[in-house]
C-alpha cells in the first residue's frame, strides 16, 4: 500500500505543473504560466522553507504568511517572466525591422515615391488641370510639389526624366492679383534662375508652371491636363 501511494505521487511529480491542477488539494487553484507559481495553499511544506529565508518588515504580530507566500512566487518567477518578456520584446524589434524594410519597398518601388530629409514626393500619373491636380494632392495630405530650392529642383527634374515624361504642373502659378507667381502654400516666388529659354514677361490669370526633365519650368494653360507631382511633408 506504500509503494502504490509512492509510486502514484512520484507519478503526479512528474506531470508539469502547467498542464493540469492534479496537484490542487482545496480544489479553487487555478493555473499559472510557470512551475513556480502553481502551488496549492495546501502545500505550506514545500513554500515554507524558502519563505522563511526571505527579508521583510515585520508588523506587531509577526510577518504576514500571504505576503511572503507573493514574495516567494515573485522572486521565484521574475527571472522567467522576465526571460519571456525580453523574447517577446526581441521578437517585436525584428519584425518592427521587416515593416520598415516593406515600407521602403513600397515607397521606392511600387509607389516610386522620391524623398528627402524634409519632404516625400509622388509622381501621379493621372493627368488632372492645376486645380484638380492641386486638391487631389490635398486630398492625399499633401500639395503640389513646390522646388523652391535647387537639390529639390534637381531631384524631381530626374523624377520626371525617370517617368519617361516631358512636363509635370508644380505647385506654382500666377497670383489671382498684382502680377507675378505664387506657390501652392501661398508664399511669392521673388526671383528664379529655373526658368527656361522663354522666361515669361506677361502673366494672365490663368497662367500655371510646369517643368521639365531637364529641370526647366515653363509657362502652361491651368486649364490643360498634366500629369503632377504631390509633396508631402515628413512632420
Amino acid at each position: 500500500m506504500i509503494e502504490t501511494e509512492a509510486g502514484a505521487a512520484a507519478a503526479a511529480a512528474a506531470i508539469p505543473r502547467v498542464a493540469d491542477k492534479s496537484w490542487c488539494t482545496c480544489l479553487k487553484c487555478e493555473l499559472m504560466p510557470t512551475e513556480v507559481e502553481c502551488y496549492c495553499c495546501h502545500e505550506w511544506d514545500l513554500v515554507m522553507p524558502e519563505i522563511q529565508n526571505l527579508s521583510i518588515d515585520e508588523d506587531v504580530g509577526g510577518p504576514c504568511i500571504a505576503i511572503m507566500l507573493v514574495l516567494f512566487i515573485s522572486q521565484q518567477a521574475l527571472p522567467v517572466t522576465a526571460g519571456r518578456y525580453r523574447k517577446v520584446v526581441g521578437q517585436m524589434e525584428i519584425n518592427i525591422n521587416r515593416l520598415k524594410n516593406s515600407v521602403k519597398f513600397v515607397k521606392n518601388v511600387l509607389l516610386g515615391i522620391k524623398e528627402t530629409e524634409e519632404k516625400f514626393y509622388l509622381l501621379v500619373k493621372e493627368a488632372r488641370r492645376y486645380r484638380d491636380a492641386l486638391m487631389n494632392c490635398k486630398l492625399r495630405g499633401g500639395t503640389l510639389a513646390m522646388p523652391k530650392n535647387t537639390n529639390t529642383k534637381t531631384l524631381l527634374s530626374g523624377y520626371i526624366s525617370e517617368a519617361s515624361l516631358t512636363h509635370v504642373f508644380i505647385g506654382l502659378r500666377s497670383a489671382e492679383a498684382g502680377g507675378g507667381y505664387v506657390f501652392a502654400d501661398g508664399g511669392a516666388l521673388i526671383n528664379s534662375t529655373a526658368w527656361g529659354l522663354e522666361v515669361p514677361s506677361v502673366v494672365s490669370n490663368s497662367s500655371c508652371v510646369q517643368m521639365g526633365s531637364s529641370g526647366a519650368w515653363s509657362q502652361t494653360e491651368c486649364d490643360t491636363a498634366k500629369y503632377f507631382i504631390c509633396e508631402f511633408s515628413r512632420k
